[in-house]
């Protein structure tokens, strides 16, 4: 009696409630011998089946009066007698239907299941793929989010088993105006705001002209880091200093490496260079003068000693002009010498010349001695 009495209540509830939609669900209202109620619907398939061509055919409501308050305005319930098991729950399931074969297919569905005790739940997303539904997405109990992992250890655990190269996350600005942005903000404090707090990793487009340009942003007072095998290798300072190699680089250093460099070329751009040394009004020191620096100091001139460097290193490009105004002096003092020795073989060759010239005359007055002695002998013999 009381099964008879609580059907004819939802009957007529149903018929009131669907006869504004032009009386078609009223004249269409089926109360199968299976206990199935159809509103729109002569041969209902489930024991509450709502159809309707043209409007959303059944709506929920329940008014609120305290508010904002968050009240159900439905209830699924799966309910058991035997012993509660986690993955236990109710759910939502969306179809197509095949009306020419009468065929439903299914399509997915939301589910509320128990996690881990009966107070704690998790909502899943289950999609078809080729007729099989997996499960796709998860909100755990913990309110972390899983796509395609079932039990997130993160706010958001992504997982992927594929040998794919396709991105696992791609972030899209459809625009390509020159404000676009393609933007990803980590912030770790509260009423942090963009551009002033935080950190950022996005991608600043432009017009289709001009290239895109991808920015890694710390907008605070902190430096950027990157590491390998769980070690700190590069740090971009707040100060915008680099270090490779060593994470303090000094604050005059703009690159400071802790390591060799291997390079090809290695350009060094200089305010001055040292050609002022072949100037006509340049004083080239004595080389007595140098002897005598370097007695006292044990280094050149104008070059850093070796407790210098040792303590303040060097810089390339000044060490460089300071060697080459060495090699400029060296190559005077090589001219200079040069000339001197031009000078001395000058004065040697007139030196060979003239005495050339005195054994030429030598030899001529010794003929004429030789020939004053054969005459003498021919007088005596007279």
């Amino acid at each position: 009696m009381n099964r008879h009495f609580i059907r004819l209540s939802v009957l007529f509830l149903c018929y009131f409630s669907f006869s504004q939609f032009n009386g078609l669900f009223a004249q269409n209202t089926a109360w199968s011998d299976t206990g199935r109620i159809g509103i729109g619907k002569t041969d209902p398939e489930y024991p509450l089946h709502v159809a309707h061509p043209t409007v959303v055919p059944a709506a929920f409501e329940r008014i609120n009066t305290v508010g904002n308050a968050t009240n159900s305005s439905i209830i699924l319930r799966h309910s058991t007698s035997a012993a509660i098991t986690n993955g236990l729950g109710a759910a939502v399931s969306f179809q197509i239907k095949d009306n020419n074969t009468n065929t439903n297919y299914n399509l997915g569905f939301v589910a509320g299941v128990r996690t881990s005790a009966n107070n704690s739940g998790s909502i899943v997303f289950n999609t078809a793929n080729a007729g099989t539904i997996t499960e796709k997405m998860r909100v755990n109990n913990l309110g972390n989010v899983g796509i395609n992992l079932n039990n997130p250890v993160y706010l958001l655990d992504i997982f992927q088993n594929t040998n794919s190269n396709l991105p696992m996350l791609n972030i899209r600005n459809a625009s390509n105006g020159t404000s676009a942005v393609a933007r990803m903000n980590f912030f770790n404090n509260v009423g942090a705001s963009v551009g002033t707090h935080g950190a950022a990793i996005a991608l600043n487009s432009s017009t289709t002209s001009s290239p895109n340009s991808f920015v890694i942003f710390n907008y605070l007072a902190g430096p950027i880091r990157i590491g390998t095998s769980a070690q700190e290798r590069i740090r971009i300072t707040a100060d915008g200093n680099v270090g490779i190699g060593t994470m303090t680089p000094p604050a005059a250093a703009k690159l400071a490496v802790e390591g060799e460099i291997h390079a090809r070329k290695v350009k060094v751009t200089q305010a001055t260079w040292a050609d002022f040394v072949f100037a006509p009004n340049y004083k080239l020191p004595a080389l007595t003068e140098v002897e005598a620096f370097i007695q006292q100091h044990r280094h050149l001139p104008y070059v850093p000693s070796e407790a210098e460097v040792k303590k303040n290193g060097l810089y390339l490009g000044e060490n460089q002009a300071v060697l080459l105004r060495k090699i400029e002096e060296l190559t005077l003092y090589a001219i200079d010498q040069e000339k001197k020795l031009a000078t001395q073989q000058q004065q040697l060759q007139s030196q060979q010349d003239r005495e050339a010239a005195q054994l030429k005359r030598e030899a001529l007055l010794m003929q004429r001695l030789e020939a004053l002695e054969k005459e003498m002998e021919a007088l005596k013999k007279k």
